[in-house]
């Protein structure tokens, strides 16, 4: 089983778990509060992923390395712009690719499930 395959499935098994309790304090053993908070809980994963996802598109880049540049032009010690000065403040590369697509993927299928069940019910 690959990396983001088995870490989908541990976030989704956490979000189901969390869901039921939220929901027992809630109400009791009602299904369709256990559902609402689910739909609720895998919806916020699922937001998560995708501004992580946005993010690693490399969308927000150019905005903190323009404010990265003014921050230093404007600083005291007036240091000369360098070439390396680019690749180190590109936040597209500080988010894990695994942990963006597991989210997705525990998110969507979790809200698709929630659904469904809301649906049958």
């Amino acid at each position: 089983m690959s990396k983001d395959l088995s870490r989908a499935i541990w976030i989704g098994g956490f979000l189901i778990v969390f869901s039921l309790i939220c929901s027992l304090f809630l109400s009791g053993l009602d299904l369709l509060a256990f559902v609402n908070v689910l739909f609720m809980t895998s919806m916020c994963a699922s937001m998560i992923g995708l501004v992580l996802f946005v993010v690693k598109g490399g969308a927000f880049d150019f905005f903190t390395y323009s404010c990265k540049k003014i921050v230093k032009l404007f600083s005291r010690d007036r240091v000369p712009f360098d070439s390396n000065f680019e690749s180190a403040f590109a936040l597209s590369e500080s988010v894990d690719r695994s942990l963006m697509k597991s989210l997705l993927y525990s998110g969507l299928v979790l809200v698709f499930l929630s659904t469904v069940l809301a649906y049958s019910l």
